[in-house]
């Protein structure tokens, strides 16, 4: 009973961790957290054998939670009081901008210095200033020795200026930088830093504004000459050795846009932890317990989160996720991607797998007669349905999505076929059936006959069908052996490239 509290408690904020990642609110983030809490205080009570995996889920949790609480207060913030959140967010942004331009001030100035010591030789003297500019501030920096340019380093996109002296502002129709100056007899170094860049000119650069507005979360800076002296908070009135260069104003997002980045920012930190949190939940279960139904209910509260967590919302990060790449109607949000394919067909294969250890010798043998009849009937066209998913991308198909489609497919069929195994030995008993090879031989042969008998436009003859029906009732009627997954994988693993190989070859046609 001590370990079902804590299981009760994880399964809780599992499912209130989904919810939130489906559509964050407070109504969700309070179960949330309560339930964590539980769960946590539960885990103190756990069996030792079972408490390092009671502990990690509810870490997870816990993360999940410090994650999730700042991002929901940060949305309210934004829709119930946007003024003030657009203020703070200027403020924000304009103070880190200035210690950006104060630090790219100095360093400006340090890489101008540090050319004029550049070696005599040409060849290292580029090499030189090549390793003094670097980092993600777009910087160059020119020596001249003589009249002549000597040695250069980085990208300078403003025209230098060779006629000034020390820290100064270069300013062009399109471009903005700061402009270092040093002299040393007849040797002149001149390094600049780009500030802002104009369109369409900033699509081609790399401007130091653009990297400081990503990250306060503005959508850019307004740049314009020097103006009266003002104690406005939301204006940045710069000044290189006390003289007033220009002035800078924030660009805040649009309320709707702030209040999606946070939301996407939060899923994906959340997202990752509630995915740990989630495996080792059903791991900590299968540790806690031999019981069949606690097993079966961990896995429930696994399919449970599956179809209520946003894996589309994640297609940004991977084409895993991307329905625009694989997507079915018939298993709703369990297959609206590769990912959740993979993840449902791997809940139910824990599932299939846990029945078989547990029930298979008690099912009676006209129910086994009739599983068998439906898996071999009705296999072939379930991995036929799924595998007409899959959408073909005009830029062809690659390894990694040949992957992304293989891997669900075959989560999918082989169980389906293990279910057929099972019930397969239950209708003949353990020690009856065909030898364990007989059944990957005749898929073998299926996918040897797939390439030779297909036909454009995409489309195999009425019998071919037969043949895999056939492999599969002969892996049914296999006897149960140790081999038996490997033999239900190795059907399952032709079958899914098979199928996976007719969808790309007719998508080419």
């Amino acid at each position: 009973m001590r370990w079902a509290w804590w299981a009760i408690s994880a399964g809780a904020a599992l499912i209130a961790a989904s919810q939130w990642l489906h559509a964050p609110s407070v109504e969700y983030l309070v179960p949330l957290v309560v339930a964590t809490v539980s769960a946590c205080a539960a885990t103190t009570v756990v069996q030792p054998a079972q408490r390092w995996w009671a502990a990690a889920t509810s870490l997870l949790l816990a993360i999940a939670v410090i994650i999730a609480v700042p991002a929901q207060h940060s949305l309210s913030q934004v829709q119930n009081d946007w003024d003030a959140w657009r203020r703070r967010a200027s403020e924000h942004g304009l103070a880190e901008l200035r210690r950006a331009l104060d630090h790219a001030s100095t360093q400006t100035v340090f890489a101008a210095h540090d050319a004029l010591s550049a070696p005599a030789d040409r060849a290292q003297a580029f090499a030189r200033l090549d390793d003094d500019i670097g980092g993600p501030v777009e910087r160059g920096v020119v020596l001249f020795r003589g009249d002549s340019a000597f040695a250069w380093g980085g990208i300078i996109r403003p025209p230098v200026d060779t006629t000034r002296e020390g820290l100064s502002v270069v300013a062009t129709s399109f471009y903005l930088a700061i402009e270092a100056v040093e002299r040393h007899g007849a040797d002149r170094a001149i390094a600049m830093t780009l500030i802002d860049a104009a369109p369409p000119a900033d699509t081609l650069s790399s401007p130091l504004a653009r990297r400081i507005a990503a990250g306060a979360g503005l959508s850019g800076f307004t740049f314009s000459p020097a103006g009266e002296p003002s104690k406005d908070p939301e204006l940045l009135q710069y000044q290189i050795a006390g003289m007033h260069v220009f002035d800078v104003h924030a660009a805040p997002l649009v309320r709707g846009e702030v209040a999606q980045r946070i939301t996407e920012t939060a899923r994906a930190r959340a997202g990752l932890a509630f995915l740990l949190a989630l495996a080792c939940f059903i791991i900590g279960v299968w540790r806690g317990t031999r019981s069949l139904t606690d097993r079966i209910a961990a896995l429930a509260v696994g399919l449970a989160c599956t179809a209520l967590a946003p894996l589309n919302e994640y297609s940004n990060l991977t084409r895993l996720f991307d329905p625009a790449f694989y997507y079915t109607r018939e298993g709703g949000p369990l297959t609206g991607n590769a990912g959740a394919l993979a993840t449902t067909s791997a809940i139910v294969l824990l599932g299939i797998l846990a029945v078989l250890r547990h029930r298979a010798r008690h099912v009676s043998r006209w129910a086994a007669a009739i599983t068998v009849l439906l898996v071999a009937g009705l296999g072939p066209f379930l991995l036929r349905d799924l595998a007409r998913g899959l959408v073909i991308p005009m830029n062809g198909v690659d390894s990694a999505l040949w992957l992304i489609w293989e891997i669900p497919l075959f989560l999918a069929a082989v169980t389906v076929l293990l279910a057929g195994s099972g019930a397969g030995a239950a209708m003949l008993g353990p020690t009856r059936g065909l030898p364990p090879y007989v059944a990957p031989a005749a898929a073998a042969i299926a996918a040897l006959l797939a390439p030779i008998v297909w036909a454009a436009p995409g489309r195999w003859p009425w019998w071919y069908t037969i043949v895999w029906i056939v492999a599969i009732g002969m892996l049914a009627l296999s006897r149960r052996t140790r081999y038996v997954i490997l033999s239900a994988s190795t059907v399952a693993a032709l079958g899914a490239a098979t199928r996976v190989w007719g969808r790309t070859a007719r998508g080419r046609v």
